[in-house]
């Protein structure tokens, strides 16, 4: 017989997968580079979150004992996507990676930032 739990699970794993599927998809349709990070970071970001959670909802209910890794990862993962995503953000910005509408504000007017050579 199916529990509630399993199914709970099941519902978080299947939200999961369909966030990162989402994300991929995204990630194929967007027109430049730093709309690819962008939708790289989001979806994926959240559908690992969610499986995570079915792993400790899951792990916890099975071990009978709170299962806190999953969780733990989820905190180092907050932690670590952001900042990956703001140092590819910045290389693409800086190696002069063109951008398929042109910027709004270009601080590198007020600040010593030097371009590369422009990548197409």
């Amino acid at each position: 017989m199916i529990s509630l739990i399993e199914i709970r699970t099941s519902v978080l794993l299947v939200v999961g997968a369909l966030l990162m599927c989402a994300g991929s998809f995204g990630v194929a349709r967007s027109s430049d580079f730093f709309s690819r990070i962008h939708l790289a970071a989001l979806p994926a970001t959240l559908g690992v979150t969610t499986l995570l959670l079915a792993a400790s909802i899951y792990l916890s209910v099975h071990l009978n004992q709170l299962f806190l890794k999953p969780i733990i990862a989820l905190f180092i993962l907050f932690l670590a996507a952001p900042l990956g995503i703001e140092m590819l953000a910045r290389a693409g910005y800086i190696t002069n990676i063109a951008p398929s509408h042109p910027y709004v504000r270009d601080d590198t007017l007020t600040r010593d930032v030097e371009h590369k050579e422009a990548v197409e």
